[in-house]
Order: structure tokens, then C-alpha cells, then sequence
């Protein structure tokens, strides 16, 4: 033993059978999570928004973009089938 004492933050781990950064990894993880979730949230948000709009428009505006009042639920969830194509 060479008597040698470490004495930066580096060298000492206090949580024992972790490595040095496991800690801060987790916490990554987490917020990563978080803004998933939050992402998934707000996507969800914006279609209950727009549905509602559509469900309150005017007939002539839903006539204008070819959509009919029962289809409005479907269109804003899984959005239109023939989108870009003229009839």
C-alpha cells in the first residue's frame, strides 16, 4: 500500500455498489419518459381540440374540405384515406 488517499469527487463512491454516473443515467431516463409522455399528451390534446372545432363549423366549411359531419371522428384520428388525390 502506497498510503495514496483520493481526493477528488471522482475517486470516491459514496453509493458503494453503484459506478459513478448511474445516477444521473436514471435521471435522463426519467425525464426522457416525461417528455414522451408529454408529447403523447399533447398530440392527443391537439385531436380532441380539432375534433371539436369540426364537430361546432359550419356545414359550408366541411363541404368546402369534402368531409361530412359522421366521418369527423375517424378523419382527425387516423386522417383521410384518399388526402392529396383529386376526385
Amino acid at each position: 500500500m502506497s498510503g495514496y488517499m483520493p481526493t477528488t469527487l471522482r475517486n470516491v463512491n459514496t453509493l458503494g455498489g453503484t459506478r459513478p454516473g448511474v445516477g444521473m443515467r436514471g435521471a435522463s431516463s426519467i425525464w426522457g419518459w416525461l417528455h414522451f409522455l408529454g408529447q403523447k399528451w399533447l398530440k392527443h390534446r391537439k385531436i380532441a381540440r380539432d375534433a371539436a372545432w369540426l364537430r361546432n363549423a359550419p356545414a359550408h366549411l366541411l363541404h368546402d374540405i369534402g368531409l361530412s359531419r359522421d366521418e369527423i371522428d375517424r378523419v382527425c384520428k387516423a386522417g383521410r384515406k384518399d388526402s392529396g388525390q383529386e376526385q
